[in-house]
């Protein structure tokens, strides 16, 4: 009886880390210049061209945009800014998303899995799952559909997004038929965002070719009221120098082919570019 109750707790596991436990229900953001991936920030002159530029951020509630309250004051889901050369160096513009926001009933679908497995092997699968707004104290709906043909024993490792494993141990696979092969939802809770991919390995540790196929399935996510602040990632935009301004870049012929040395004089846009 431990063994099933570990094994239905598991899958249960399986099933609820992918489903954002505290989500960011703000989804991307958006900085002007050039985007640099190694360090995650804008990158603009100061005096570039087009000015006022626009910063965003979108809402996996579409309604949620206009509720958006940035670090510096702006609300709504974009304002315009202006690099400035007097003030040159990072600038960070967070969006967040106040408490007692009213998020509807959602769903996520859990994908299909299938394979086979010979005998003392593994086999690995990768999926990901993509955000939706969630907190602590929603409930959830459905289950989770488990086929596992052999006799087994099988143990199911899950990898989480942020590195942390999870793991059944050996267990008889005829467990799953004592309930329905159908995992409810309502078996287990969590407290953590596990938005992101996921890697399932299932290992026949068994003397028989095993058989696994779980499947797709939809899953419901009751409505709720949010009851703290979400801030989505910051725009951190690096302010750089401008051009310079040359004046009296010239020479005349006898200076330049003289051979003696002369200056050429230039006044940088802003002082110290």
């Amino acid at each position: 009886m431990s063994s099933y109750i570990k094994f239905c707790g598991f899958l249960c596991l399986l099933l609820l880390l992918s489903i954002p436990g505290f989500s960011q229900c703000i989804d991307s953001t958006t900085g002007p210049g050039t985007y640099n991936s190694s360090t995650g920030q804008w990158e603009i002159a100061c005096d570039a061209a087009g000015a006022p530029f626009n910063i965003s951020a979108t809402t996996v509630i579409g309604s949620f945009a206009s509720s958006i309250e940035w670090s510096n004051g702006a609300t709504g889901s974009s304002f315009t800014w202006s690099p400035d050369c007097d003030e040159l160096g990072v600038q960070t513009f967070t969006p967040c998303l106040p408490a007692g926001l009213s998020v509807p009933s959602q769903s996520i679908t859990f994908p299909g899995l299938s394979g086979t497995i010979p005998a003392g092997s593994s086999a690995v699968e990768t999926f990901t799952i993509d955000p939706i707004c969630f907190q602590t104290g929603a409930e959830y709906s459905g289950c989770l559909e488990v086929y596992i043909g052999g006799s087994g024993p099988v143990n199911l490792v899950l990898e989480l997004p942020d590195g942390t494993e999870q793991a059944t141990g050996n267990v008889d696979p005829s467990l799953l038929g004592a309930i329905g092969n159908c995992v409810p939802v309502e078996l287990i809770g969590l407290n953590s965002d596990p938005s992101g991919t996921w890697t399932v390995t299932i290992q026949n540790n068994g003397g028989n070719q095993m058989s696994y196929d779980v499947v797709q399935s939809t899953l419901g996510i009751s409505a709720f009221t949010t009851n703290t602040v979400s801030c989505g990632e910051p725009v951190s935009i690096n302010v750089f120098g401008g051009c310079p301004d040359y004046i009296s870049a010239q020479a005349d012929v006898t200076e330049a082919c003289s051979g003696e040395p002369f200056n050429l004089s230039a006044t940088l846009d802003p002082a110290g570019a």
